[in-house]
């Protein structure tokens, strides 16, 4: 917007500054007419000394006319300092939105680099995300693998348990059985434990 702007003030100026010129070039043609009327003015001076009073009323317009191209001469040149000066106005403007622009081509490339590392980030840990999801998909598979080798384990195990404690309640029937035999017998020592 600021670029915008910036060249339409632009143009406008460059408008401006064409209608000082003509402008210009019209009060240099009246002073080129006011120096010819002038000379002529003072040709009839030097040649119609009987019409000294139509000369003095010539000369008198004249000056008038001469003060007025003088001060329209001088609007003239203030309008072209103006212009010089609105000129420069543009021209830094112009340059401000030149290095405006510049300013934001340069964020724009920066931004355009931080989204393509972010982006190259983001695809990063998608990787790093996806093969974490696979190592742990294998860790949990390899788990319930070992917990069902440590369940059928178990399972052994308390069948194992199982028949010990079989094996030991025969043992103490075993026991108890020859202590009741022995104490009814007297006579023969204790058994020797196997």
């Amino acid at each position: 917007a600021s670029l915008g702007q910036a060249s339409g003030m632009l143009d406008d100026e460059r408008r401006k500054a064409e209608l000082l010129r003509g402008d210009l070039a019209e009060a240099k043609l009246a002073n080129a007419a006011l120096m010819k009327r002038t000379a002529a003015a003072e040709q009839e001076r030097t040649d119609a000394v009987t019409a000294r009073q139509q000369v003095e009323r010539t000369a008198a317009d004249t000056e008038r006319t001469l003060a007025q191209e003088r001060a329209a001469a001088a609007a003239a040149v203030e309008e072209l300092k103006e212009a010089r000066v609105e000129r420069q106005a543009a021209e830094l403007e112009r340059a401000k939105a030149v290095s405006a622009k510049e300013r934001a081509e340069q964020a724009a490339t920066e931004t355009a680099q931080a989204l393509a590392r972010e982006r190259t980030t983001a695809v990063m840990n998608r990787k790093d995300l996806d093969r974490a999801r696979i190592e742990r998909e294998a860790a949990a598979q390899a788990l319930l693998v070992r917990v069902a080798k440590l369940q059928e384990a178990l399972d052994e195990q308390r069948e194992a348990t199982v028949s010990l404690a079989r094996d030991l309640a025969a043992a103490r029937g075993d026991n108890d059985r020859l202590r009741t035999e022995r104490r009814s017998a007297q006579i023969e020592p204790p058994l020797k434990p196997r």
